[in-house]
């Protein structure tokens, strides 16, 4: 029994695209339809060199395609940083531990939290303006002096 080539790309084309599954990159679906594109190549009766040859420049442009597409998309620490629900929630601080540092009573737990600038260590209503680790940042609320004054 002998197998047809654009049998064999059609394999392999079914192969990767399941490891892509498994795997979740999107290069082995490339490689998935670069095989495909092979198989189709291979019933339009082209040489195996040609198969090869097309297959690899859909692997070459996919792949600048894909690269571009990431590095366009490409979430930063700061874009990391706005998936965090807890920015923009509000603490109050008591006071100021000598080390720069304050325990904050948020969602029913003590925290650590320091500020982002170090002129802002007054005790006072803070905003939460990021998180690093386990420790929140705070930035000093703009209404602080007109919630006290009411």
């Amino acid at each position: 029994m002998t197998v047809s080539v654009p049998t064999l790309w059609l394999i392999a084309a079914v192969v990767l695209g399941l490891s892509e599954l498994l795997v979740g990159t999107f290069y082995l679906l490339l490689l998935g339809v670069a095989a495909l594109v092979g198989a189709i190549v291979a019933l339009a009766g082209f040489a195996l060199e040609i198969q090869c040859l097309i297959a690899a420049a859909v692997v070459l442009v996919g792949g600048v395609i894909l690269a571009r597409y990431r590095a366009h998309h490409k979430k930063d620490a700061r874009g990391l940083a706005n998936d965090n629900l807890d920015i923009g929630q509000t603490v109050t601080v008591a006071r100021w531990d000598e080390d720069g540092t304050a325990s904050v009573s948020y969602r029913g737990a003590q925290w650590k939290a320091r500020t982002e600038h170090q002129n802002e260590r007054t005790p006072g209503i803070f905003t939460i303006v990021g998180v690093t680790g386990s420790v929140l940042v705070l930035k000093r609320r703009d209404s602080n002096v007109r919630e006290e004054g009411k």
